[in-house]
């Protein structure tokens, strides 16, 4: 008995040995349970320190000029097409950012385990509130990022089109200063002509006016009118030695006269006289193909050098 006794003393001592050894194993597992409890809720204030505690909100609204998609052609649109571009952009993506989250310790809850090791209810429900919170606002934030990404890519082909727009027009407006330098230098060089043009055309004035002054020195005309007759008598001598010349003549005022004839007295020597025995020697006579018609009343009598000349209009 004594020895059965001993045996379950050594048995009892042993258990009491093992039972010890698994409190001690227990309770080193339970620290790091709470350790890593600890480190984990410091993890989740962390992450939702990242977060926006809201989406971002603004009220500005979009209200800008949309870039003109029509060809740039010879003609004025009053109403022209346009990209639409800013219809659909949401100007909270630029808007400040929201608060950022800020998750108390006590909101997770104290980490305690019930006399069976396991956590409180209330503190592992508090923990799972704040993940389902978090990850709302993570899926928020997510959701934002991907839309700004869409609206960066339409940003970016707005923008493509509008530099090659853009780059058309410096193109062009390149194209159209060479033209305009290359038409300054023609303007200079036209007005350079221009000046010797008119340097040309005052030299010929002047030589026209002596001409003219020659001609009135040589030519020397009268008009006389028969009402009754309707005719007009222009007399002219030509007393120029070295050559023909013209007479113009105008019937501004005289409307309905023709040219009737021309009689001149040309051709002799100017030593020359009619006598007894050649009374005929010096004498006028009808000329033909000496004027010449211009219309609208405007008549050209060739003069020969050394001539007496009557040149005749009649009313039809």
């Amino acid at each position: 008995m004594g020895k059965l006794l001993k045996i379950l003393v050594v048995f009892i001592l042993l258990l009491s040995i093992g039972a010890a050894v698994l409190a001690w194993m227990n309770n080193q597992k339970r620290d790091v349970l709470v350790g890593r409890a600890a480190i984990y809720i410091d993890g989740l204030r962390k992450l939702a320190g990242t977060l926006e505690k809201e989406d971002a909100k603004t009220d500005e609204v979009a209200d800008f000029r949309d870039r003109d998609v029509d060809k740039v052609e010879d003609r004025e649109v009053d109403d022209p097409r346009l990209s639409l571009f800013w219809k659909d952009y949401n100007m909270a993506l630029e808007g400040p950012g929201a608060q950022a989250m800020d998750v108390k310790r006590s909101a997770l809850g104290p980490y305690e385990a019930d006399e069976m090791g396991f956590a409180k209810a209330d503190a592992d429900r508090a923990i799972r509130n704040v993940i389902k919170y978090i990850q709302d606002r993570a899926l928020a934030q997510m959701k934002a990022l991907n839309d700004t990404r869409e609206a960066l890519k339409k940003t970016r082909a707005e923008l493509v089109e509008a530099i090659e727009d853009v780059n058309k027009v410096k193109k062009e407006g390149r194209r159209l200063l060479v033209r305009q330098t290359e038409d300054e230098k023609k303007i200079t060089g036209l007005m350079k002509e221009k000046g010797d043009l008119e340097k040309l055309v005052k030299a010929f004035d002047g030589e026209r006016s002596e001409l003219e002054d020659q001609i009135k020195e040589k030519l020397d005309m009268i008009a006389r009118l028969n009402e009754e007759k309707g005719e007009l008598a222009v007399f002219a001598v030509n007393r120029s030695l070295e050559g023909d010349m013209s007479l113009s003549v105008n019937l501004k005022g005289f409307e309905g006269y023709g040219f009737a004839g021309h009689i001149s007295m040309e051709g002799h020597g100017l030593k020359d006289a009619n006598t007894f025995e050649r009374p005929e020697t010096v004498m006028p006579g009808e000329k033909a193909g000496s004027c010449e018609d211009l219309g609208k009343g405007s008549y050209e009598v060739r003069l020969a050098k050394a001539s007496w000349n009557v040149i005749r209009f009649r009313r039809s």
